[in-house]
């Protein structure tokens, strides 16, 4: 598309979604994002021991923490999530990725008696692939801060209310996270628990697919970058800059652009064929009917 002039757009923009970090990096292809994050009793914090997402949030919005960038700091400070639980939630959730059954088995879980244990774990596990995440190591007050952390959501799940990210308040959190298993005030959080073993998986962020790529108009034809149609050059789908911009319109939410996009491209292929005038108007007639 370069050789001809075609204007990129949404460059910046994907179908976002979390992965497990060390899966990501002993795999070409990751073989599943996390949609739904499994666990009521279960926090994701930075590498300062800092809640900052809602991690029931939908994944294409969730994952976009993971691009914050921190002028002060001069980092991506949430480049690496740590998705931390107890025994509960491994109990309850056990099977529901990435949380795998019993015994726990996946080398990405990362184990501690203590919070104390699980945080020197932790630190070590990151050491173990520091080249792969460009050096990123947990904070020197990670501890103290993960306590406070735990105990304010703590606080949160014993009201039900999640006065930070308001977790569990959208209908779509209640409907993707499947049965509720706890009798607190709000299903999707329950209290970490004061006694280990605790557990951690490392996430980073992904993608589903690309949403950027030449611009099209409202006939999928492909634009240069003074704005007009290349002549025979249309374009539909994942490879062309998405009609939604940001936005994301749920699993499965590329298709109808992709068909919407792909009727309109064959309609103006068509329409600008130089056919016969006897011909053209009953072969378009016959493509709209279509």
């Amino acid at each position: 598309t370069g050789a001809v002039g075609a204007a990129l757009g949404n460059m910046q923009n994907a179908c976002w979604t979390q992965v497990v970090l060390e899966q990501s990096l002993e795999m070409e292809a990751v073989p599943l994002g996390i949609g739904c994050l499994p666990g009521d009793s279960m926090i994701q914090v930075n590498r300062f021991g800092h809640r900052v997402v809602n991690e029931k949030a939908v994944y294409n919005e969730r994952s976009q923490v993971h691009f914050n960038w921190d002028i002060a700091r001069a980092e991506y400070t949430n480049l690496v999530l740590f998705m931390i639980y107890d025994q509960r939630t491994a109990e309850e959730y056990a099977g529901r990725y990435p949380i795998p059954g019993e015994p726990t088995g996946e080398d990405y879980v990362i184990i501690g008696e203590t919070l104390e244990e699980l945080v020197d774990a932790i630190q070590a596990r990151l050491e173990s692939i520091h080249e792969d995440t460009a050096g990123v190591e947990l904070d020197e007050g990670f501890l103290d801060n993960l306590r406070s952390t735990v105990g304010q959501y703590n606080e949160f799940a014993e009201c039900g209310v999640d006065r930070q990210f308001h977790r569990g308040e959208a209908a779509i959190e209640v409907l993707f996270h499947g049965p509720e298993l706890n009798d607190y005030p709000n299903p999707r959080m329950h209290p970490l628990s004061d006694k280990g073993p605790y557990y951690c998986i490392i996430l980073g962020g992904g993608a589903l697919e690309t949403k950027g790529g030449p611009v099209v108009n409202s006939r999928a034809e492909i634009l240069n970058t003074s704005g007009e149609p290349i002549p025979g050059l249309y374009g539909a789908g994942n490879c062309v800059a998405s009609a939604a911009g940001q936005g994301y319109w749920a699993a499965g939410g590329m298709i109808g652009p992709a068909l919407t996009f792909g009727y309109l491209a064959a309609i103006s292929a068509t329409e600008d064929l130089e056919l016969p005038d006897h011909g053209k108007p009953e072969q378009m007639a016959s493509l709209r009917r279509r």
